[in-house]
């Protein structure tokens, strides 16, 4: 929304802006709307599916030379994280199936991913302590990532 108010107050006239969308609600609350209503609107989703500042974003990376090894490596983490969910309270967290990156191969490494969702900032240190036995060293953990790909 900053960076399209930005650009709307920088053209002179016009500014053309393209989405597969046929009309993206973020464009309405842009040109007919405010900001408070488009971060109310915003808000309420984000507490709806659980997402920051209402819950909490887990993502864990895996690479590897082998893309073999890496998936086998991802496969086995998730195969834990699965067993720990049944450890942790009913509902509280979600956990998504193994992805590969968005680019699968950086310098010579394969790199998948594990997106684990904390529904409630509340249980957020129980869950963490009920996961992280089923993390291992080489696993990469970004918490509140700026991306998910």
């Amino acid at each position: 929304y900053r960076v399209l108010t930005l650009i709307k107050s920088k053209a002179l006239k016009h500014f053309i802006f393209q989405s597969f969308a046929k009309e993206p609600e973020l464009l309405r609350d842009l040109f007919h709307g405010t900001f408070e209503h488009f971060a109310e609107k915003e808000l309420k989703d984000r507490r709806r599916f659980g997402y920051p500042p209402f819950g909490e974003l887990i993502k864990l990376t895996v690479t590897h030379e082998s893309r073999e090894q890496a998936l086998r490596e991802i496969k086995e983490l998730y195969k834990g994280l699965m067993f720990a969910k049944t450890r942790s309270p009913a509902e509280s967290l979600e956990i998504t199936n193994p992805y590969p990156a968005y680019v699968e191969k950086q310098k010579g490494e394969y790199i998948f991913h594990i997106l684990i969702k904390i529904l409630e900032r509340k249980n957020s240190g129980m869950i963490k302590d009920i996961l992280s036995p089923y993390i291992g060293a080489s696993v990469a953990i970004d918490g509140g990532p700026a991306t998910l790909l």
